[in-house]
């Protein structure tokens, strides 16, 4: 088999946590006195984190509150819990896949740390990933490659020998800088060509297509 491990972006990648995240978002931003937005407007804002998706959300008059918004998306993530987060189709039959193939496998996200690890017990529960990393203050955001490099350090597996599999641009410049096989999952919050433009290895329309490319010599 090409690889021996798989590292898994986690929103638009394994989950589809679109909804959850927006109404999260919008209800800090109602507590802020700000306008809200339409769910899907939120693809444009997920992938660096809270606060990159608060700077995102607020006029540039209102740019001071980022830093509360960001804490509020938290609070409210929290009080709300993830009623409408689901695994992607596929996505269950692909754990199954690489759980049988003996496939180390692992969760890198930009979402806070303890809020990711939270959204893989509740719904990937059935499933053991080696490790499950969200953002932390000691540990810079992707797509600085180093939150990827010390997972695979850690788990003592070259970085040549893991498939990264990511749906956003900052997945696959993860990769890059990394040097793992970047695979763009189109069925996520970037369409085909931003990743292209991203440098992608690879991109999955389905994640059946993972499969293949984990067989590929």
């Amino acid at each position: 088999m090409r690889f021996d491990a798989v590292l898994f972006d986690l929103d638009g990648t394994l989950a589809d946590t679109l909804e959850d995240i927006a109404c999260a978002a919008n209800a800090a931003l109602t507590d802020l006195g700000q306008p809200t937005y339409e769910t899907q407007d939120y693809v444009a804002f997920i992938g660096r984190g809270p606060l990159w998706l608060a700077q995102q959300a607020l006029d540039t008059a209102h740019q001071h509150q980022a830093p509360q918004m960001a804490e509020l998306i938290g609070v409210k993530y929290r009080q709300f819990g993830h009623p409408f987060t689901r695994p992607y189709d596929g996505i269950p039959d692909l754990l199954d896949h690489l759980t049988a193939a003996n496939l180390t496998m692992a969760v890198l996200s930009n979402k806070p740390h303890a809020p990711a690890q939270n959204t893989i017990k509740e719904k990937f529960g059935r499933w053991s990933f080696a490790t499950v990393q969200g953002q932390r203050d000691d540990v810079p955001l992707k797509p600085d490659p180093t939150a990827a490099l010390r997972i695979a350090d850690e788990l003592g597996i070259p970085v040549d020998r893991w498939l990264y599999l990511g749906d956003s641009a900052v997945d696959m410049q993860t990769a890059g800088a990394a040097g793992m096989f970047a695979v763009g999952a189109t069925w996520g919050f970037s369409d085909a060509p931003t990743l292209r433009d991203a440098r992608a290895d690879a991109l999955a329309d389905h994640p059946s297509q993972v499969a293949v490319l984990l067989a590929d010599d």
